[in-house]
């Protein structure tokens, strides 16, 4: 997909990592651009049973909600979190009719989705995330702060302080123009 340093994040949550960088933001690529495309990617996460297609509708839906996760994940680095954002999970929250039901040990109480298709695995995405921050990892899932990624990543830094995708491209990029704007201000 693209050519940043892109390590899996934990388990399940290399999936939210997966969704949001479906949209290649720097080179203007949009890995489920269309139904078919967006139908492919979730029944190949097992997230969509294979009798329901996504339509242009679900699609519409598909990209605010993979923006929406990211404004949630930009939060892990100090961004606010937009109304837009909070709108759009809330809508997907509500739509996504989840139960809780217990494991097959019937040891841990788990959200399952009562609805189908494109609701239902979106409900599967958002129970990744409830899970994430329930056991911890949720925190080092971050963005890009570079305005022209925002790619996904999962921070593996000891002190947690990793604000770009990968510091070869985007954390260079930054600190030339840093210097570039510094040079100019001092002429």
């Amino acid at each position: 997909m693209a050519d940043h340093h892109d390590p899996a994040a934990p388990g399940d949550l290399d999936r939210i990592r997966e969704f949001l960088n479906t949209n290649y933001l720097e080179e203007g690529q949009d890995f489920i651009a269309d139904p078919p495309a967006l139908t492919a990617w979730l029944r190949d996460r097992d997230l969509m049973d294979g009798d329901t297609a996504a339509s242009a509708a679900d699609l519409a839906e598909a990209h605010a909600f993979r923006e929406a996760l990211r404004a949630l994940a930009a939060t892990n680095g100090g961004e606010p979190m937009t109304d837009e954002a909070r709108a759009v999970l809330a809508r997907i929250g509500t739509r996504a009719a989840t139960t809780f039901a217990y494991d097959d040990d019937a040891r841990e109480l788990t959200i399952e989705p009562r609805a189908r298709g494109i609701d239902a695995a979106f409900a599967r995405l958002l129970r990744i995330v409830y899970d994430a921050q329930r056991d911890g990892t949720w925190p080092r899932f971050q963005t890009c702060a570079r305005a022209t990624c925002r790619w996904a990543f999962y921070d593996r830094s000891k002190n947690r302080s990793a604000q770009w995708c990968d510091m070869s491209v985007c954390g260079n990029r930054e600190k030339a123009k840093r210097r570039r704007t510094r040079a100019r201000g001092a002429a």
